[in-house]
């Protein structure tokens, strides 16, 4: 009977330690990756993202511009709104009488957004860095436990 319980928590330790060996490997993996986010955030921010501000007519036609929001548009010095890019309300009017923006302004714009994008990815990155190693730290720690209860185990036996 006792050879029985030894066997199956064994398989048990084991099962956790194989267990938390591969999160720590999927962790570790997802730890890379936030490393060269954080390094090299133009490197992995989504392409919709990157696309849209890559010239002035792609950004115009994003929804950076006016952030999806009908009635509203980017204005230099304003408050910070929505995804951390200025904009003010413009009363709802014709699109023929909606103030124009020049091309050094919205070329301002698109610039500043795209750094807001940038630091934001980046930013996420670190949160999800700070996530994943909690995660190996936790696996690691698991896999350490049982371990020792194998070894316990085998010494028993032996």
């Amino acid at each position: 009977m006792n050879l029985i319980k030894n066997l199956s928590y064994r398989i048990y330790a084991l099962a956790v330690c194989f267990v938390t060996l591969i999160c720590s490997a999927i962790a570790t993996g997802v730890v890379l990756y936030n490393f060269e986010a954080i390094a090299a955030p133009v490197l992995t921010v989504d392409s919709m993202s990157y696309n849209a501000h890559q010239s002035i007519d792609a950004f115009r036609m994003s929804q950076y511009y006016a952030q999806g929001r009908v009635g509203m548009a980017l204005v230099p010095g304003r408050p910070f709104l929505g995804r951390g890019v200025p904009m003010v309300d413009i009363p709802q009017t014709g699109a023929e009488e909606t103030p124009a923006i020049s091309d050094e302004e919205l070329d301002e714009l698109r610039i500043n957004s795209y750094e807001s994008v940038l630091t934001g990815h980046r930013r996420n990155a670190i949160q999800r860095t700070i996530r994943s190693t909690i995660v190996i730290l936790v696996s690691l720690s698991l896999f350490f436990i049982h371990w020792r209860l194998v070894k316990r185990s085998n010494q028993l036996d032996g």
